[in-house]
């Protein structure tokens, strides 16, 4: 049984991390155990920035993005004198077991803990939808609603004045976001790492776009290229003015959607429950509308690739 339960955020924020904190408070209340916050990360893991956490604060933040116990990229950490250090930090603390909300590379971190004797429970806090077992990650409903939003209005633009837009949106080396976005947003094309790239299919489908309704707009996931210098040679190559637009940190702002909301409390409930009943080195998935326990390692080694949303989304064009 557990006594006291501290709960990090590392890697890239997402909306929905402050819910699972408020989730997991609330379960720990319900069990009597002392859930406490680490601020900083790893990093602060390691160096101890313990704080109290109670349920009437974090109901607070519960309904606002980022996170409020900070993040930071600690590279140090894939050393495991570091790991041992801030397991036994956590030990001197009085800390049973240690839920880390991140990505993959927050899982890395959360498995070394598991393997240096801190029971560790991870939960998929991440924009990208890059994690292996689970259907969604928490953060990427807001990240992709945010990126159908602005499609919408960078439409009334480009409309306007008869142009094409490529629109850069973040995943890393998940596509999901773009695809989501394009077919949510009716997008004229969209370009993955899985994509071939043919500039002069590309030059024809712009000015047919501009000709049949004033406006082309073209989606790209990020680490394929530069959407500056595409539009550049595209507007060369059709006499038509194309722009790139990079929406950036703007996709992992903002109030988590309900459905990240929703997803949020189920993970951080089953986190708390994860760790009182003994379990270590696993995450929360969602998987048919249920929350499920994945070991880390499995996330981890299995490529997540979401297919069946790329062939819906090539049976629209």
């Amino acid at each position: 049984m557990m006594k006291k339960v501290a709960v990090l955020t590392s890697g890239g924020d997402a909306p929905g991390m402050n819910s699972v904190i408020h989730a997991i408070c609330l379960r720990c209340a319900n069990l009597n155990i002392e859930p406490v916050g680490v601020i900083g990360g790893f990093k602060g893991l390691y160096e101890g920035h313990f704080v109290k956490l109670h349920s009437d604060k974090t109901s607070q933040s519960a309904s606002m993005g980022g996170t409020i116990l900070k993040s930071s990229r600690f590279i140090e950490f894939k050393q495991a004198k570091y790991v041992e250090a801030a397991a036994q930090k956590a030990r001197e603390a009085g800390i049973d077991g240690i839920i880390v909300i991140g990505g993959d590379g927050s899982y890395l971190g959360a498995l070394a803990l598991s393997k240096a004797g801190m029971p560790t429970i991870g939960v998929p806090g991440t924009i990208d939808n890059d994690i292996s077992g689970t259907q969604f990650t928490i953060g990427f409903d807001s990240a992709f609603n945010t990126i159908v939003h602005c499609i919408d209005q960078l439409k009334d633009t480009i409309r306007s004045h008869e142009r094409c837009l490529l629109v850069e949106v973040m995943g890393r080396h998940c596509s999901d976001l773009a695809v989501y976005g394009a077919i949510s947003g009716n997008v004229d094309a969209v370009i993955t790492a899985e994509t071939k790239i043919d500039e002069m299919a590309l030059k024809d489908l712009v000015i047919d776009s501009i000709k049949r309704k004033d406006e082309c707009m073209i989606m790209i996931s990020e680490n394929v290229l530069n959407v500056h210098e595409l539009a550049a040679r595209l507007e060369k190559l059709s006499g038509i003015e194309c722009r790139g637009s990079v929406l950036g940190y703007l996709q992992r702002g903002g109030n988590p959607s309900a459905r990240d909301r929703l997803l949020a409390a189920r993970c951080g409930l089953y986190a708390v429950d994860a760790l009182n009943d003994g379990h270590s080195g696993e995450c929360t998935c969602l998987k048919d509308e249920m929350i499920v326990l994945l070991p880390i390692e499995k996330a981890l080694s299995e490529n997540y690739h979401n297919s069946y949303i790329h062939e819906e989304y090539q049976k629209l064009r």
